[in-house]
């Protein structure tokens, strides 16, 4: 289509350190502790990181895309953040109550 792709680091999927690879049902996040936001496999990062990264993205495209029609692709957890995010909600009901499908497509407004 002749269009201008960027790539964001801040975009890319949440880091489950040690985690990573292993099937989800091994893990019982509820035996980590911390609060629902902070918790986070060794090595990784937590849900609030993955958000203050999220956010960060948000700014920038206020800032330099804030007139253009922008296409983010990315993962579950930072789309579900981000719109939730956009919507007002806190994390918990953010990762927990936004469903989305692959390649379905939302439009958000910043």
């Amino acid at each position: 289509f002749g269009l201008r792709i960027k790539y964001f680091k801040l975009l890319r999927e949440k880091d489950n350190g040690s985690f990573t690879g292993k099937p989800s049902r091994s893990i019982n996040w509820r035996k980590i502790e911390g609060l629902y936001q902070e918790r986070k496999a060794p090595d990784g990062e937590s849900l609030y990181e993955v958000l203050m990264r999220t956010r960060k993205f948000i700014n920038i495209l206020k800032k330099k895309y804030e007139k253009e029609r922008v296409l983010i692709v990315s993962h579950g957890t930072i789309l579900k953040l981000m719109k939730g995010y956009l919507e007002g909600k806190n994390i918990k009901s953010s990762i927990e109550g936004i469903k989305i499908k692959n390649v379905e497509v939302y439009r958000l407004k910043c």
